[in-house]
């Protein structure tokens, strides 16, 4: 019987190897909600749709996809991870030095794990460290994740009336002129 860690540890290979080349493949930036969507469909299939009912299960599936792509980013730092913008960084005109865009410069550039902590560190990444310590995983509970939704939208709804605010008094000024 395969235990629950090793169960994950390879669903994490799987994804891992599918976010990978898909990442490869891509001619431009994805989002995550494309990698659930392509990651769900053959030839891939790694998502079982039943698992994204629950607002749980959901986060679980958004914890796993982001563990795997700063597990990719160790070994590849020019991977940016966003939700909504998720590929290689590409390289600009001054690291081309005035030649053609080749396939080696969006080839994966290895880090160790020693430079990836180095890293890390120095950009003060605690998303990465947070979705790299599978811990985070295990524990968080469906009432952790009630919360953490509930304090997005609390965020979002100040944000949303700030912008109003401000919308209003734009829209007051241009009257008076």
């Amino acid at each position: 019987m395969v235990s629950m860690r090793a169960a994950l540890s390879q669903r994490i290979e799987a994804l891992q190897l599918a976010i990978g080349e898909l990442l490869r493949t891509n001619r431009g930036p994805t989002t995550e909600q494309q990698l659930i969507q392509t990651l769900s469909s053959p030839p891939y299939a790694l998502i079982d749709s039943a698992g994204l009912r629950s607002p749980l299960g959901l986060f679980q599936l958004h914890f796993l996809i982001f563990h795997s792509l700063y597990s990719l980013r160790r070994r590849d730092a020019r991977i940016l991870i966003h939700t909504l913008h998720i590929g290689y960084i590409k390289p600009s005109a001054s690291d081309l030095d005035g030649r053609d865009l080749t396939s080696e410069d969006l080839a994966p550039t290895p880090m160790s794990q020693a430079d990836c902590i180095e890293h890390m560190q120095a950009t003060a990444e605690p998303l990465a460290q947070y979705y790299l310590d599978l811990d985070n995983l295990f524990t968080t509970s469906s009432g952790d994740v009630q919360a953490l939704l509930g304090n997005f939208w609390n965020a979002f709804g100040r944000h949303v009336t700030a912008s109003s605010s401000t919308h209003r008094e734009v829209v007051r000024e241009h009257r008076q002129d």
